[in-house]
């Protein structure tokens, strides 16, 4: 089905497209019973939220143009690395069902912020082929990951996909090892600075030295929405690693290892 459905064009991906947004649009929100809550360790998650919750339409609005962005995007990068045929947005059409499975605004808004972000990151991380310096497309990368860890802070486990991919690319000096440090810094020197600005730098050091003193790993049982899209992502993901993979060995280099990183992101 999803063979046939990838040679239909790409008017017909377009028109699914429409008709999911549509959807989303036109529906109420899942009721998640588990979500991740924003605390103040995550400013940016704190007013994305607030915002939404003053103006719900807004939210909606908002969502669509980010969804819109996110898939722009990866289709862009999926024929600029030659991972996906021209010509088609398959691979957008499959991301906008999954995101129908979606909580309210106010969380979702933040979910798509993260998505745009590790998105842009991954861009760039793509990028790093063929380049002697990377050294732009890595400061891009790790501060693109770094801002996300302020709307969510477990993103800033994405550095390690960054890491991976200067084994895949061979990349040797520890320039690029030092940038991605810099980059993971630099939007937390300009937020502290914020605080300072704001007479709050006590407070700012106060719950970060809170949060890393007094780590809390709780997870509550996941409602049966929820479970449906784990399963969904899961069943998707094993379905095509396998062939995925195999395809990959028939490629050229870059094409391969663009593959070998988009399977790891």
């Amino acid at each position: 089905m999803l063979k046939k459905l990838s040679k239909s064009g790409e008017y017909t991906h377009m028109l699914i497209i429409l008709a999911l947004l549509a959807i989303y649009f036109f529906t109420p929100a899942v009721d998640f019973t588990m979500l991740v809550s924003t605390n103040d360790i995550a400013p940016a998650g704190m007013w994305i939220q607030e915002y939404v919750v003053l103006v719900p339409l807004l939210g909606k609005l908002v969502n669509i143009l980010l969804i819109v962005l996110i898939i722009s995007q990866l289709n862009s990068i999926g024929i600029r690395t030659e991972i996906i045929p021209r010509r088609s947005f398959i691979t957008s059409s499959l991301l906008v069902a999954l995101l129908l499975f979606s909580p309210v605004e106010a969380y979702f808004t933040k979910a798509l912020f993260i998505m745009l972000l590790l998105v842009y990151g991954y861009a760039n991380t793509m990028s790093m082929f063929g380049k002697q310096y990377p050294y732009t497309q890595v400061l891009n990368a790790s501060i693109a990951i770094s801002l996300s860890s302020m709307i969510l802070p477990h993103t800033i486990l994405f550095i390690f996909f960054i890491w991976l991919a200067f084994f895949t690319y061979s990349v040797n000096s520890w320039r690029e090892w030092f940038i991605s440090i810099i980059g993971l810094v630099i939007p937390y020197i300009y937020l502290a600075f914020a605080y300072f600005w704001n007479d709050n730098l006590i407070y700012f050091i106060d719950i970060y030295k809170t949060f890393f003193s007094n780590p809390d790993f709780t997870i509550a049982m996941p409602s049966m929405y929820l479970m449906i899209t784990f399963c969904l992502i899961i069943i998707v993901y094993f379905a095509v690693m396998l062939p995925f993979i195999n395809n990959a060995s028939d490629k050229v280099i870059s094409v391969r290892k663009g593959m070998w990183l988009t399977f790891q992101f």
